[in-house]
C-alpha cells in the first residue's frame, strides 16, 4: 500500500459494509433498550408471563443478539473512523485496532500529494444533512472525521461512564492530520485555508473576518485548555491516570503543530501572528522539563 499508486487507487474506490455488533447488556439483570437506556430484565420477563399478548404491543424487547450489516461506506471513511473513534473494544485490544487502522491510513496517503489533497479538500466541504446511519458514517468524509476530532475539545463522555475521557480521539486525529501535511508545503497551504467562524464546529461560514479562527489557532487554543484541564485534575486529586490522559491529548496537538510548522515559513508566520501562541508552547515545554 505504501507509495503504491495502484493499491492506493484501489482503496480509494473500495466500498465496505460495516458490521454492527449486538448490544451487550450491562448486567444479567438489565438490558439496553432501543432508547439507549437500561431496563430491568426481570420486569420484562414477568410482564411476558402475565400479559403475553399485551407485552407484544406495549413493551420493548431486548436488543438483537446477532451482528447486523450497516450502510455501505467508502473504505477510507471506515478506516479513518475506526482509527479516530475506535470500535468500542476496550483496553489494549481496542488500541491495537485503532493503531492498525492508523497504520493503514498513513500507508494510504504516503507519497501521494493527490491523495493527501483529496482528503484535505473534504475537511472544508459541506456535509449532507441526511441523519446518517447507525454507525454515524454515511454523512461523513475522512477529512470531516479528522477535522471534527481536532476542532471539538475532548470532554468526559456519558457513554463511557460519565467520568471517562477518550484521549485517543484527538491523539489519533492529530496523527492522521500530521501525515496528511507531512513533507508537502502544498498540503500545508491547503490546511491553512481551513477556518472557523466564531464558535462554529463546522468550517467556513460567513461573518466578521476578525472573528475567524484558523486551524492553527484552534490547535493552539485546545492545547492551552488541555494544559489547564490537566492542572485542574491534579488539584482535584483525580489521580495520575487522568493526568496521563491530558498529556496524551497535548502530545497529539503538539505533533500536528510541529509537523505543520516544520520548514513552512508561511505557517510559522501565521503561528507567530498571535503572540500568545508561542507562550502556550513554551509553557508546555517548560512543564515537560520540570
Amino acid at each position: 500500500m505504501r507509495s503504491s499508486p495502484d493499491n492506493q487507487t484501489l482503496l480509494t474506490s473500495l466500498i465496505v459494509t460495516p458490521l454492527i455488533p449486538p448490544v451487550t447488556p450491562s448486567s444479567p439483570e438489565t438490558y439496553v433498550g432501543e432508547d439507549g437506556m437500561e431496563h430491568p430484565r426481570a420486569s420484562v420477563d414477568q410482564d411476558r408471563d402475565e400479559h403475553d399478548d399485551e407485552h407484544t404491543h406495549h413493551h420493548r424487547a431486548p436488543p438483537p443478539t446477532k451482528w447486523r450489516r450497516g450502510t455501505p461506506v467508502p473504505a477510507v471513511v471506515a478506516v479513518t473512523a475506526l482509527s479516530v473513534n475506535g470500535d468500542g473494544t476496550p483496553g489494549r485490544e481496542g488500541l491495537r485496532v485503532r493503531a492498525a487502522a492508523a497504520n493503514l491510513f498513513t500507508s494510504y496517503v504516503a507519497g501521494s500529494n493527490d491523495t493527501q489533497l483529496g482528503i484535505l479538500s473534504t475537511m472544508s466541504a459541506p456535509q449532507p444533512d441526511d441523519g446518517g446511519d447507525e454507525g454515524g458514517q454515511s454523512t461523513s468524509s475522512a477529512g470531516s472525521i479528522i477535522l471534527h476530532a481536532l476542532r471539538v475539545f475532548p470532554a468526559p463522555s456519558a457513554a463511557r461512564g460519565g467520568d471517562q475521557l477518550d484521549s485517543y480521539v484527538p491523539f489519533f486525529a492529530a496523527l492522521l492530520f500530521a501525515h496528511l501535511i507531512c513533507h508537502s508545503e502544498v498540503c500545508k497551504e491547503a490546511a491553512r485555508r481551513i477556518y472557523f467562524q466564531g464558535d462554529d464546529t463546522e468550517p467556513g461560514g460567513a461573518g466578521d473576518p476578525d472573528e475567524r479562527a484558523s486551524l492553527v489557532g484552534i490547535l493552539v487554543g485546545n492545547l492551552m485548555m488541555a494544559q489547564r484541564e490537566q492542572a485542574q485534575s491534579v488539584n482535584a486529586g483525580l489521580g495520575p491516570e487522568r493526568g496521563l490522559e491530558w498529556s496524551r491529548v497535548m502530545v497529539g496537538y503538539l505533533t500536528a503543530l510541529s509537523v505543520w510548522l516544520w520548514e513552512s515559513p508561511h505557517t510559522v508566520k501565521e503561528f507567530l501572528s498571535e503572540g500568545s501562541n508561542l507562550q502556550v508552547v513554551r509553557r508546555r515545554s517548560s512543564l515537560a522539563r520540570s
